[in-house]
Formats: structure tokens, C-alpha cells, sequence
């Protein structure tokens, strides 16, 4: 049953050279997550959160003086509470 889950909701895993290519004006990075397969596929563009900006400004020796966030990240998580997905099976 797991290995039936897997395919049903997918997985994400780093993003190919191809789909950097085919997605990079959409804001993609070489270092984003993309779903595979699944689920996490299909509805990749709603799941896939948005990237933020964070400033940190550091003394001599390293340690950090202060912080300032730019524009706030957005989870995967908290990008999917915007819209309401319903998944059900059928017997």
C-alpha cells in the first residue's frame, strides 16, 4: 500500500536541468524542490510556495548584528491553505 501512496501523491526531489530550463520565468531556481510525480506534480505551480528575501548584516567576527526580511517566504504549507483541495478514493 505504501509504494500505492507514493504514486498517488508523488514526491518532490531537486529540480532537473530540464524543468529549470522550461520553468525559470516562472521564478524557479536551480536549488527548488519539484514535484515528480503524482500529485506533488500535477499541482506543482499551487504547492510549490514562493521564495523570500532576508537580509542579515554581520559584525567582523561572524556573528549576526540584525535581520531584516525583505519580503516574507511563503511555505508550501500555507500556500495550499489558500485553496481548498479535496482528495478522496473509490473502492
Amino acid at each position: 500500500m505504501e509504494s500505492l501512496h507514493h504514486m498517488c501523491f508523488g514526491y518532490i526531489s531537486s529540480i532537473s536541468p530540464e524543468q529549470y530550463e522550461e520553468n525559470k520565468d516562472l521564478g524557479y531556481t536551480i536549488n527548488d524542490l519539484y514535484g515528480k510525480v503524482g500529485i506533488e506534480y500535477v499541482f506543482e505551480t499551487y504547492l510549490r510556495g514562493k521564495n523570500g528575501i532576508k537580509q542579515i548584516d554581520m559584525s567582523v567576527d561572524g556573528s549576526a548584528v540584525s535581520e531584516y526580511i525583505e519580503k516574507e517566504a511563503i511555505s508550501r504549507i500555507k500556500c495550499c491553505t489558500y485553496n481548498r483541495c479535496e482528495i478522496t478514493r473509490g473502492y
